[in-house]
């Protein structure tokens, strides 16, 4: 929730100045119309997604993204599920759809 310690994110993933932040209260970041109208802003054609629940808000997403044309993979390792059943049937039907899991290297920005 909006305010809490719990919503803010750790200090190394801390929005840079100047970085645009949309708030989502439904599963797919792409339900906020701000979010979509960002993407085409910026011209971004892809984007690389990581989150607490891989079977609820990172499928809907990415789902949102596939449909809308966009190049879409999964930082693997940066993605949790309370639903291992769950979590991975939605791997396996995304990758039918063509998203990648990224394994992912150390990087730094």
């Amino acid at each position: 929730m909006r305010g809490t310690p719990g919503h803010e994110p750790p200090e190394r993933l801390r929005p840079r100045k100047g970085e645009r932040i949309v708030h989502k209260s439904f599963h797919s970041a792409f339900s906020v119309p701000e979010f979509d109208a960002s993407l085409n802003e910026l011209g971004v054609d892809g984007m690389l997604l990581a989150g607490v629940h891989l079977h609820a808000c990172i499928r809907a997403t990415a789902l949102g993204a596939y449909s809308r044309g966009l190049e879409v993979a999964i930082a693997r390792e940066a993605c949790g599920s309370d639903d291992p059943a769950h979590a991975s049937v939605t791997k396996a039907f995304l990758e039918y759809c063509g998203i990648n899991f990224w394994r992912g290297v150390e990087y730094e920005a």
